[in-house]
């Protein structure tokens, strides 16, 4: 069975006045990311991806980093319990400026 393949990443940096612990938001786009019993986990560099979840499993997710990376350290995924795989995409060390989500009522 293969394992799920990363096409690309974005950094994107949470605005300095949210309220969580994490400094990052860390989405991730691919395949074969399988919906199964064990969770998603992922690593940038020595740095743990936290609060991981999917819209579209299969396509990719999004988490948190409490910390920003060292340039250049390497996005690793797996499962909660199995090797993390090395993939192509690295953190280069200027994330994206935070997303601005509109106010209005769907919001």
């Amino acid at each position: 069975m293969a394992g799920p393949s990363v096409t690309r990443a974005i950094f994107e940096r949470l605005p300095d006045d949210d309220p969580t612990r994490w400094k990052l938001r860390v989405h991730v786009f691919g395949s074969g990311f399988e919906t199964r019993g064990l969770s998603l986990a992922a690593k940038v560099g020595d740095l743990e991806v936290e609060g991981i979840f999917s819209a579209d499993p299969a396509e990719g997710f999004t988490g948190y980093l409490r910390d920003q990376p060292a340039q250049n350290s390497r996005l690793r995924v797996g499962y909660v319990g199995t090797a993390l795989v090395d993939t192509d995409v690295r953190f280069l060390g200027q994330p994206i400026p935070p997303i601005q989500v509109d106010s209005g009522p769907n919001a």
